[in-house]
């Protein structure tokens, strides 16, 4: 649950639950994988961040804070385990919401091109796959082209 309050507003509690909700859960799902992927010989780990571990967004301090240690643990994931074979990389993701079955795409007029979960999905199927065995402790940009329009961030 992602609080809209400046950092002096917030308490330890929602900092610590959203910080505990980013990268202390890829941390967990590492520890508990990674001897699973190191037996199989190699595989990859695929993070999801956002947009908002990149650039300051007023109000999503914890977020923001949780995601880009989210990006950070990504690359030492890769440099721990690479030699090993395994890979981890993160999809920086953009704005994207879920299509309901009796409606359209939801849009909303401040972004030109709202995602849906599919092209996320797409991203992280070409990470797990053997196409990309070269790419690794990377960070692949999702979000429509977002980064290049400020007010869409």
């Amino acid at each position: 649950n992602v609080s809209f309050k400046p950092l002096h507003e917030l308490t330890l509690q929602e900092w610590d639950d959203i910080i505990r909700g980013s990268v202390t859960s890829a941390f967990l799902m590492t520890k508990y994988a990674v001897p699973h992927l190191l037996a199989a010989g190699g595989g990859s780990i695929v993070n999801i961040s956002s947009g908002a571990s990149v650039f300051g967004v007023p109000g999503l301090g914890p977020y923001s804070a949780g995601k880009g240690g989210m990006n950070a643990l990504t690359r030492v994931i890769a440099a721990d385990y690479g030699t090993r074979g395994v890979r981890c990389n993160t999809i920086i993701v953009g704005r994207v919401v879920s299509y309901a079955a009796d409606r359209g795409p939801e849009t909303t007029k401040e972004f030109l091109r709202v995602g849906n979960p599919r092209d996320i999905g797409y991203a992280a199927l070409w990470l797990a796959a053997d196409e990309s065995e070269w790419i690794t402790g990377s960070e692949i940009t999702a979000d429509g082209g977002a980064r290049f329009n400020a007010s869409e961030i």
